[in-house]
């Protein structure tokens, strides 16, 4: 089971490698650290090496915290296959980290204290809960960010390969 969320899966497209790149290259903006102002309106940013790509999407501030989309080409039986892996972003997972953390804290912390003032099972049990069902929130919103991300991608990049997927 794995509990921070990537997907992989296989494109095979009839264009050459070289087509193939530069239809990506077409859809891509230079990549940018915290904040991307270009007004390019290309939906990814990110940079191509001979054969490998490191892609996101670019989210509605221009800002990259969405999926980290990596990929390499290579030709299988006379067909591109396109190796992708897509892995939840680090300013995503930075952001989630840093969620949990609060909660931990603050729920931790009042779950403790009440525990030593009441030794009331009650009231802590529900505080426990309240924390517990805290921490499932922000994963399961974590999670169903990455999930969305990685679809609208995945249809993109099938879209623009002219490819037929193979789930890994």
């Amino acid at each position: 089971m794995k509990f921070i969320p990537n997907q992989k899966y296989r494109l095979y497209t009839r264009l050459p490698i070289a087509d193939a790149k530069q239809r990506l290259r077409e859809h891509l903006d230079s990549p940018k650290r915290w904040y991307n102002p270009s007004r390019s309106g290309k939906a990814y940013d990110g940079e191509m090496t001979a054969d490998e790509f490191i892609i996101n999407q670019v989210g509605l501030l221009r800002a990259s915290t969405w999926a980290d989309i990596r990929g390499q080409f290579s030709t299988v039986d006379g067909k591109t296959r396109i190796d992708v892996c897509l892995m939840i972003s680090k300013p995503e997972l930075r952001l989630t980290a840093c969620g949990i953390g609060f909660l931990v804290i603050m729920f931790g912390g009042m779950l403790w204290s009440n525990w030593k003032m009441t030794h009331s099972l009650r009231t802590t049990f529900l505080f426990a809960l309240i924390l517990f069902g805290g921490l499932l929130l922000v994963y399961l919103v974590t999670t169903l960010n990455f999930l969305m991300a990685a679809n609208q991608s995945k249809k993109f990049l099938a879209r623009l390969f002219e490819a037929e997927e193979v789930t890994l």
